[in-house]
């Protein structure tokens, strides 16, 4: 994925995916990706705080003016 200059091409933009998707989309994403993207559902078992963080951050992305 890229967001902004960083990253590749491998996946769609991330720049302003909080744009696009709310939350709950994003949460439902990475449970349940579209090959070839990894589930992320392992982290939110294991680790439900760094997996909301990792949301909260992928919301967070938007257009500023």
């Amino acid at each position: 994925h890229k967001i902004g200059d960083n990253g590749n091409t491998l996946g769609p933009n991330l720049t302003h995916i909080g744009e696009r998707l709310g939350r709950d989309a994003i949460a439902r994403t990475l449970i349940n990706p579209t090959a070839p993207m990894p589930s992320y559902q392992s982290l939110q078992q294991q680790d439900p705080d760094q997996f909301s963080q990792l949301i909260r951050y992928l919301s967070s992305l938007k257009k500023t003016e």
